[in-house]
C-alpha cells in the first residue's frame, strides 16, 4: 500500500504543475450544469475533504473538473489543482488503482502544456517519480530521476537557478529511493548534494552543516564508518560535541530478518492492482486493525503487534514501553545494551535483535575522542514520528513502511 511516509507531497519534495492564477476571473463564471461558480465548487470540494467525507469529495471534485473541461477543454493544465485533490481523496479511500491513473493523467497534462525545457515539466516528472517511489516501483522512479538530472546538466540560462534547485530535489529523492529499496548506493547522490551546497555561496552555514550531516549519516548506515569518521570530526569541531543518535536499519533485509520469527499474516490481508506501467501495486483489502508501522524510535510492522505484544485493542499500546540504554562504538554499533519496561520478554527479544541489526552514529568531541555519553531512549508502540525527507536520520521510518508492505505479499 503506498505509504504517506514514503513520499507524499507534504513530507517529500513538493512539485506543482499548476499554472492557475489565484485571481482568475473565470472563477466567478457560473457553470450551466451545476449552477455554481468554479470558486464555489472549489470551496465545496475542500470543505468535504477537510471534514473527511472523501467519497462525497470525489463527486464534488469530478463536478468541478467537468466545469473546467467545459471552459478550457479536457486536456487543460488548469485542472491540475483539482486533480491533486482527487488523488488525495482516492488515496484516503484506499483506491490506489485510481490514484495511479490520475497521477499518470496529471503528468500527461504537463507533457501537453509545457515544453520539455520548461522547469514545470521537470517538476511534473519529479512528482511522478515520487509516486513511483511511494508505490514501490523503484526502478521506474530511478529512471525518471536520471532523466531529470540530465535536464539539469543542459545549458539553459533562463532556468539556471531552478535547474540547481531541481537537481538537489532529484538527488535527495534518488538517495531515498536507493536506501528504502536496498539498492546501492544512497551515499553517492548525497555526496553530490554535499559538494554542490558546500561549494556554493547561495547556501548558509546551516544548509552546509545539514548536507554534511546527511552525508555522514548515510555513510554510517552503509557501514562505511572509516570514511564517515573524518566527517564526524568536522561536525564535532563545528559544535564542540556531536551526540550519538539512532539511524536505523541499513537495509530492508535487516528489518525483515528481525521479523522472521513471526507468522505470515496471510494473503487475504492484501491484494495487488495493475499499475499503468504494467507493474503491480499493493494495497490492503480492508483497513488493518493497526497502522502499517507502529513503534518509535524502533519500528514494528503493525500487523505483527498483536502477536508480539499480546494485545487485542490498539488503545492498550499507549501503556506499553521499554527504556533502552546503550553505548555506541566507532563503527556505529550498539554495545552494552540494557532494557527495562513493562512489556513481555518476547518484545524485548525483538528489540534486542532490531538493535543488533540497526546502525547508529557515534558521539564525538571536538578533540576527536568518542563521546562516552550513553544513548538512551524510551521505546513506545504508538504511531511513529513522521519522517522528514531532508533528514537522513528519519529515513528509517520510510524504509519501515516499505518493508512492512512488501513483506505482506
Amino acid at each position: 500500500m503506498p505509504s504517506q511516509a514514503a513520499g507524499d507531497d507534504s513530507t517529500h519534495s513538493t512539485h506543482s504543475g499548476s499554472s492557475r492564477n489565484a485571481d482568475n476571473p473565470i472563477d466567478d463564471v457560473v457553470d450551466f450544469y451545476s449552477s455554481m461558480t468554479i470558486d464555489e465548487m472549489r470551496n465545496k470540494s475542500l470543505k468535504l475533504m477537510a471534514e473527511g467525507h472523501y467519497a462525497d469529495a470525489v463527486d464534488a471534485i469530478q463536478q468541478l473538473q467537468g466545469a473546467i473541461h467545459r471552459l478550457y477543454g479536457v486536456d487543460t493544465i488548469e485542472q491540475s489543482e483539482s486533480l491533486v485533490w482527487l488523488i488525495e481523496s482516492y488515496a484516503k479511500l484506499n483506491r490506489y488503482d485510481l490514484v495511479d491513473q490520475q497521477q499518470e493523467f496529471l503528468f500527461s497534462l504537463a507533457v501537453s502544456a509545457f515544453d520539455e525545457q520548461d522547469s514545470r515539466f521537470q517538476y511534473a516528472r519529479l512528482r511522478l517519480a515520487n509516486w513511483y517511489l511511494r508505490s514501490l516501483r523503484y526502478s521506474s522512479a530511478l529512471r525518471l530521476y536520471d532523466v531529470v538530472r540530465e535536464w539539469t546538466e543542459k545549458d539553459l540560462p533562463a532556468y539556471a537557478e531552478e535547474q540547481a534547485a531541481i537537481l538537489l530535489f532529484s538527488l535527495r529523492d534518488e538517495a531515498l529511493t536507493r536506501y528504502v529499496s536496498g539498492m546501492c548506493c544512497a551515499s553517492k547522490p548525497l555526496l553530490r548534494v554535499h559538494e554542490i551546497i558546500s561549494e556554493s555561496d547561495e547556501f548558509d552555514v546551516e544548509d552546509k552543516q545539514e548536507a554534511l550531516q546527511n552525508y555522514t549519516n548515510i555513510l554510517f548506515l552503509e557501514r562505511s564508518s572509516a570514511e564517515a569518521m573524518p566527517l564526524l570530526l568536522s561536525l564535532a569541531k563545528a559544535s564542540d560535541v556531536v551526540l550519538p543518535i539512532l539511524l536505523g536499519f541499513s537495509r530492508p533485509i535487516d528489518m525483515a530478518s528481525s521479523m522472521k520469527r513471526f507468522n505470515h499474516p496471510g494473503a487475504d490481508w492484501v491484494k495487488t492492482y495493475n499499475a499503468s506501467d504494467n507493474s503491480q501495486g499493493v494495497v490492503f483489502k480492508k483497513a488493518p486493525l493497526f497502522p502499517v508501522v507502529m513503534g518509535d524510535p524502533l519500528p514494528v510492522c503493525g500487523r505483527h503487534l498483536r502477536e508480539l505484544l499480546r494485545v487485542r485493542n490498539p488503545r492498550q499500546l499507549a501503556e506499553l514501553y521499554v527504556d533502552v540504554s546503550m553505548r555506541i562504538d566507532k563503527k556505529g554499533r550498539a554495545t552494552d545494551v540494557k532494557m527495562a519496561g513493562n512489556t513481555n520478554a518476547r518484545t524485548r527479544r525483538y528489540l534486542s535483535h532490531a538493535i543488533r541489526k540497526s546502525r547508529f552514529r557515534p558521539g564525538m568531541r571536538a578533540t576527536g575522542e568518542l563521546d562516552s555519553t550513553r544513548l538512551e531512549f524510551r521505546q513506545v508502540f504508538t504511531a511513529p514520528t513522521p519522517p522528514l525527507a531532508r533528514d537522513v536520520s528519519s529515513w528509517n521510518g520510510v524504509l519501515a513502511h516499505h518493508t512492512c508492505q512488501l513483506t505482506s505479499l
